[in-house]
């Protein structure tokens, strides 16, 4: 089995509502060719979808630094559009104090 047969089979796991086990076949993709861009993709879409924003956001960086991933600019601006919004959730900004009673 090479990585996109392994990357398919986690995907129809994932059709069948059977998210870990899709997220176990996929994190094998990424043993074997972390520069599978496509198990990226998939590996943030799904953490980001739990709340794992911490591992999404690596997901995100993975999937930015692969070489030659096949997706187009506007693709790659959505992804960094999406890391800003990972990183705005991820620190968000204290709560700003009430403004004084008016006088």
């Amino acid at each position: 089995m090479n990585v996109v047969d392994i990357f398919e089979l986690g995907t129809a796991f994932r059709r069948e509502g059977k998210t870990e086990v899709s997220i176990e076949i996929w994190k094998k993709c990424t043993a074997l060719d972390p520069n599978f861009s496509p198990v990226r993709l998939q590996l943030f879409n799904v953490y980001k979808s739990q709340g794992l924003l911490e591992m999404a956001k690596g997901e995100l960086l993975a999937f930015m630094n692969c070489p030659l991933n096949g997706f187009t600019i506007d693709q790659l601006e959505n992804a960094k559009k999406q890391l800003v919004e990972l990183d705005r959730q991820l620190s968000p900004q204290p709560p700003q104090p009430p403004p004084a009673p008016a006088k």
